[in-house]
């Protein structure tokens, strides 16, 4: 979960509670199609303008496409010498692995209204209100300090096993304090605290209602075309912007303008917050195309070309999303109970 939805969901509580009922499980079934889908069209698009211009790899055996391009079989060797490279897995890493698997488990499981008669594990604690996902985030995380990196000694007399190139020497835990300090990018935690600063002084000095207020004009037109303007105007503006800043400011205007109009303020917040991920063409839009443009391998151009039609692919797909798995999952073309309007006869 990236630190954009996970700064959404925390801003979205800050305002609402927990009354909007939404769950690392019920985003998860809510996302996985458009996931499967956007990620086959981005290989698909990818592969086509970086690797073969010509035409889609699966027809490369058609008469037209007898022969691979060279860039293609270059990534290709590249790809599977870094495979061979990495080695068999350790100990270390498969314990890390099980950790991460546990840590998705129990956040799906939580809270498992998609499983009849079964509330989520958090209901076999006396105070289950007081368990939420950074509870189990926190849990994982503790474990990762105290479990052992290597096979405990009794384990390998037992199966006569060893990591490859293992050296004798003192058994270190998963994670260190130490590897935790150089690794873990602290700047986000400040970015994330800088935002909820922001977005709850927008909210106090009035900002997102004077801009809700503005915003209002557009109550003539149907609720999915502002959904469609609203994604647009965001997908643009936070490529220039940070995606956690870009969140920050528009989320209380967009739950503002929700209630001012008699929306469910998920149909308006959900799709903000795909549109503020939408950041595929520019190196300043995030941080993972920084990383990529500074290898110099990739110019400007290709990423803004490349970058276009994912941004047009997730706008749609944002679109589609909410007026289809939206109203399955979060029931967004209700006005909720837990939202405050009185004219909406709520």
């Amino acid at each position: 979960m990236s630190a954009k939805n996970v700064f959404s969901f925390r801003l979205l509580r800050r305002i609402y509670g927990d009354d909007p009922g939404i769950t690392f499980a019920n985003w998860f079934f809510f996302m996985l199609p458009a996931t499967i889908i956007s990620l086959f069209i981005c290989w698909v698009w990818l592969q086509s303008y970086f690797l073969d211009r010509s035409c889609f790899v699966w027809f490369r055996d058609c008469s037209c496409c007898k022969e691979q391009s060279e860039d293609g079989k270059a990534a290709h060797d590249l790809i599977r010498r870094e495979y061979k490279a990495l080695g068999s897995v350790t100990f270390g890493e498969f314990a890390t692995l099980v950790h991460f698997a546990f840590l998705i488990i129990l956040w799906l499981f939580r809270k498992s209204s998609f499983i009849p008669n079964f509330d989520g594990w958090t209901q076999l604690f006396l105070v289950p209100e007081y368990i939420n996902d950074a509870t189990v985030a926190m849990i994982i995380a503790i474990s990762l300090f105290i479990f052992p990196s290597r096979m405990p000694w009794i384990f390998r007399k037992m199966f006569g096993k060893t990591d490859p190139g293992e050296e004798p020497g003192p058994m270190h835990p998963l994670l260190t304090w130490k590897t935790a300090q150089l690794k873990i990018p602290w700047n986000i935690v400040l970015l994330l605290g800088g935002g909820f600063a922001l977005a709850n002084g927008c909210e106090e000095s009035g900002l997102s209602d004077w801009l809700a207020d503005k915003f209002s004009a557009l109550s003539g037109i149907p609720s999915w075309s502002l959904v469609f303007i609203l994604t647009i105007v965001l997908c643009i503006f936070t490529e220039f912007t940070s995606n956690v800043a870009t969140t920050t400011i528009f989320l209380p205007i967009c739950a503002a303008l929700a209630e001012s109009l008699c929306v469910n303020p998920l149909y308006l917040m959900i799709p903000v917050t795909l549109a503020c991920t939408y950041a595929y063409m520019l190196p300043a839009a995030t941080p993972p195309n920084a990383i990529v443009f500074s290898f110099e391998t990739v110019s400007i151009p290709d990423m803004v070309k490349a970058g276009a039609l994912l941004n047009v692919v997730g706008i749609l797909m944002a679109n589609l999303l909410i007026n289809s798995m939206g109203q399955v999952v979060y029931d967004v073309f209700t006005y909720p109970s837990w939202a405050p309007n009185d004219k909406c006869g709520v």
